[in-house]
C-alpha cells in the first residue's frame, strides 16, 4: 500500500514520475529499487538547484555532480547543502528540524531503506514482502516531505520543472571556482565507458572458449 497522498503527489512532480515510468508496482523488489534510486535523484536535484542559485552554469553544475556523486550520507551531504544554500540563509539542519515527518523519514532512509536497497541490489539476501513494503513507504514519504520542505526555499517544487520556480533561477556566470564554493578539491574525472571496445571484447568472448 502506498503512503497517503503518494499518487496525487507523484502526478504533480514530473521528475520523479519520469524516473518511475515503467516501474512495475506489482514486482515489489524491482519497484523499490527504482523508487530508492529516485530518492537519490531528488537529493542530487536539490544540490543542482543550489549550484544554480549560486549562478553556476548548467553544464558546470552537472559536471561537478557527476564527478563528485556519492550516496547521500549524514556528514558530506549536509555540508554540501549548507555551502550551496548559504545564499538563502538555510542550513540542512534547520530544514530538517522544521519538518518532523522529514526528520523521521530521513533517519529511516539512512538506517533502514539504504540497507534494504544495498542487500537487494547486490544479492546479499532477500526480504519478505512486509520488509520491502516498509522501505517503500519510507522512501515515498521522504520524497514528499523533502519536496514540501524545499518549496519555501526555492519558490516551487524541486521535483518538477525548474522553469516553474518563482523567482526563476539566476543566469549562470562562467568562471566560478567550484572547488572554492564547495570546499573540496576537484576529483579526477570518472573513467569514460568505451562501448565499442567493450562490444568488441564481448564479441570475442561470445565465440566460446578457446581450444
Amino acid at each position: 500500500m502506498d503512503a497517503p497522498g503518494w499518487t496525487v503527489w507523484l502526478s504533480g512532480n514530473g521528475l520523479i514520475a519520469a524516473k518511475l515510468d515503467g516501474a512495475d508496482r506489482g514486482r515489489r523488489d524491482a519497484y523499490f529499487l527504482a523508487l530508492h534510486a529516485s530518492t537519490e535523484t531528488l537529493f542530487r536535484q536539490v544540490l543542482f538547484i543550489g549550484f544554480r542559485l549560486n549562478r553556476v552554469p548548467y553544464k558546470d553544475a552537472e559536471a561537478w555532480l557527476h564527478h563528485h556523486d556519492v550516496t547521500p550520507d549524514r556528514e558530506k551531504y549536509p555540508k554540501r547543502f549548507d555551502r550551496l544554500y548559504a545564499v538563502k540563509d538555510v542550513s540542512w539542519d534547520s530544514l530538517v528540524a522544521g519538518n518532523r515527518r522529514l526528520s523521521r523519514a530521513l533517519d529511516l532512509w539512512h538506517d533502514y531503506s539504504k540497507l534494504i536497497r544495498n542487500h537487494l541490489a547486490h544479492g546479499v539476501r532477500r526480504y519478505s514482502p512486509e520488509w520491502v513494503d516498509c522501505a517503500i513507504s519510507i522512501d515515498q514519504i521522504l520524497l514528499m516531505e523533502l519536496e514540501r520542505s524545499m518549496v519555501p526555499v526555492v519558490g516551487g517544487s524541486v521535483a518538477n520543472s525548474l522553469k516553474d520556480l518563482v523567482p526563476r533561477l539566476p543566469v549562470g556566470k562562467s568562471g566560478r571556482n567550484l572547488a572554492d564554493l564547495m570546499g573540496v578539491k576537484s576529483k579526477t574525472a570518472r573513467p569514460v565507458i568505451a562501448l565499442v571496445a567493450a562490444q568488441t571484447a564481448v564479441s570475442a568472448l561470445m565465440q566460446g572458449p578457446e581450444t
